[in-house]
């Protein structure tokens, strides 16, 4: 019976060192003699358990001179290491769950994203405030509370910016003036760095979340993008202009294996919209295959609001808890990278729930048909690119599929990493690259992890945190249909219409790079199509019950207001006529001008006359 082991998380490699992560530890390997130099499995006492405290690593980060790494674990602490001692120089806490981390160039600035839509700067150095401190700052924040509900920071991070969704990632350009950054709200904005509330650019167009951006190297004023759509998205991200589409989702849709659970309304994202907890390790469960004739569990919501208050008034309408688990495939792209083959440059991208990883070359005018893959026939969980041509992958090798029928004394695949060359356009497995470092990371460096370690991986949480609840296609005609009949067809089959006799979405009237009809958008036109369980077709729910009440009660007081506002306006003037009108009279009659009522009669007597 083989031992589970966590999987390869990251895995950064330096000129004579690499850093590997797999679930809470951190390895510093030689990559010439595959040595072991540093282990956090090596700690003992305090430090051993502030590193399991901290729990499993989910973002990390190595600066140019690979002299520093960042983590940060399950616990939202940053915290700051050297790599030549492996030694924790410093440690702060993050006020939400990050989602990524960079360095600046010159190390001395940290900057994280993070669930809430923030994205803040921290100092290389910091000091953490003594006990006494720290508890009268967290009395003051208390009193505040009410008044600052977001963008606070325990570690005295500078806020660059905001979005109103989750921020995906974000990079730094080349010269580290702009800042990228990327939503689940289909947005990617161009800002300045580190003053991000000035918006240089946005990059519109997705239909569907964006979950990875990249800049190639070779060509530094293109952005590559990718996410729920079935499109690959080239642009100039300084003019904001789409220069190409690639069409990826046919090439991809046959090797994703691991299916996302579809989502309904009222399924619960976490607090603040983290996710994670219990509901989102059962749907990951899920998608893994597991749970056969489960149930979606409920989160509770409002789990911040004040006592009193109805949890459901600001969520979704919460259908009956009994609604069956559903599944679906779902594109997520995970990671996007840039490779050489000889002279030429290529993008390398991969999928979550794929058991291959992609490559095309990088021009404005590539074709479906030029995408290469390599099939590994288990999940790939990240890349990392090495020397231009050569790709090292982690895989999910615990990965079972629904189908396999387990044999006796069956034994996993033991190469949790592999390693792909890229060579005149084709992948080819490269088995001579660092032998003895590959040969470390796939032995000496593995961790144990028990069946519940490995749950709480959340290896496939994206496909169904990711997208927003699924929305069914129109079929029949009516008002929802001839306002999105383009867009919304788009949006809810990640395939799309193809253009005759090719390989490419079919035109439509809206322009490639052109704001789009977003999901939001495609969400509010179908409203009504699809109602909770025990609610009549046609009859309001208790959430647009709500909405009703509360937009009536607006209108009244603002009717009101106007009302007073008019009323005292009249007054006023009325007031202010009996004051000017004798004035008025007065001035014209020494100016020697008539006055109104004396104009008026005169015409009447003209008008006699004649």
């Amino acid at each position: 019976m083989s031992v589970n082991t966590y999987p390869h998380s990251n895995l950064f490699l330096g000129p004579t060192r690499t850093i590997d992560i797999t679930g809470s530890h951190i390895h510093v390997i030689d990559n010439t003699s595959g040595e072991l130099i540093f282990s956090t499995t090596t700690f003992n006492g305090p430090e051993q358990e502030a590193v399991l405290k901290s729990g499993l690593i989910r973002c990390a980060a190595i600066d140019r001179s690979f002299q520093y790494l960042l983590t940060a674990g399950e616990d939202k602490l940053l915290k700051l290491w050297q790599i030549e001692s492996l030694k924790l120089l410093n440690q702060r806490d993050l006020p939400k769950r990050p989602t990524a981390l960079a360095f600046s160039a010159d190390s001395q600035t940290l900057v994280v994203s993070d669930k809430f839509g923030d994205v803040f700067s921290y100092p290389f150095a910091y000091d953490p405030p003594l006990p006494s401190e720290a508890e009268s700052k967290d009395k003051g924040k208390e009193k505040e509370r009410e008044t600052i509900s977001s963008h606070e920071n325990p570690s005295g991070g500078t806020l660059i910016l905001g979005h109103t969704s989750p921020v995906n990632g974000f990079l730094l350009t080349n010269d580290e003036k702009f800042i990228i950054t990327a939503d689940r709200d289909e947005h990617i904005r161009v800002s300045r760095f580190p003053k991000g509330y000035i918006i240089e650019m946005f990059c519109l167009g997705h239909l569907k979340f964006v979950s990875s951006i990249h800049i190639p190297a070779s060509a530094p004023s293109l952005l590559i993008s990718g996410g729920g759509d079935p499109v690959l998205k080239v642009w100039d991200w300084m003019s904001g202009k789409c220069k190409h589409e690639l069409r990826i989702w046919e090439t991809v849709d046959q090797f994703l294996v691991v299916k996302g659970v579809k989502r309904q309304r009222g399924w619960w994202d976490g607090e603040d919209g983290e996710g994670g907890g219990e509901d989102a390790e059962d749907l990951d469960t899920a998608a893994n295959g597991g749970g056969k004739g489960g149930r979606a569990k409920r989160g509770r919501r409002g789990r911040n609001k004040k006592k009193g208050k109805d949890d459901n008034e600001e969520g979704d309408d919460i259908t009956n808890a009994s609604q069956p688990i559903i599944h679906e495939k779902v594109l997520v792209i995970s990671h996007i990278g840039s490779i050489k083959s000889g002279p030429d440059d290529w993008v390398v991208f991969s999928a979550v729930g794929s058991t291959a990883i992609f490559a095309f070359p990088l021009k404005l005018d590539v074709a479906s048909s030029q995408i290469r893959h390599f099939d590994f026939g288990r999940p790939v969980l990240g890349f990392t690119v090495v020397e231009d041509d050569n790709v090292m992958v982690s895989l999910d090798v615990h990965w079972v599929s629904s189908e396999h029928i387990p044999q006796e004394n069956e034994k996993k695949p033991s190469e949790s990493v592999r390693v792909i060359k890229l060579f005149s356009g084709e992948f080819l497995e490269e088995f001579e690259y660092q032998t003895a470092l590959v040969a470390t990371i796939n032995s000496k460096a593995l961790v144990e992890a028990s069946p519940a370690d490995l749950k709480k991986l959340e290896l496939y949480a994206d496909l169904t945190s990711m997208p927003k609840f699924s929305i069914e296609p129109e079929t029949s005609s009516s008002s929802a249909s001839t306002l999105i009949p383009t867009s919304a067809a788009f949006a809810s089959d990640p395939s799309g219409p193809l253009a005759p006799g090719t390989d490419s979405p079919a035109p439509s009237s809206i322009p490639i790079g052109a704001p789009e009809l977003s999901t939001n958008t495609v969400a509010k036109a179908n409203k009504g199509k699809r109602r909770p369980q025990g609610v009549v077709e046609g009859e309001p729910t208790k959430r647009e019950t709500a909405r009703m009440r509360a937009k009536e009660a607006v209108m009244r007081k603002a009717k009101e207001q106007a009302e007073a506002n008019l009323k005292g306006k009249i007054m006023e003037e009325d007031v202010q006529g009996e004051v000017e009108e004798p004035i008025a009279k007065k001035l014209r009659s020494e100016d020697g001008t008539p006055d109104e009522d004396e104009i008026s009669k005169e015409d009447v007597l003209m008008t006699d006359a004649r």
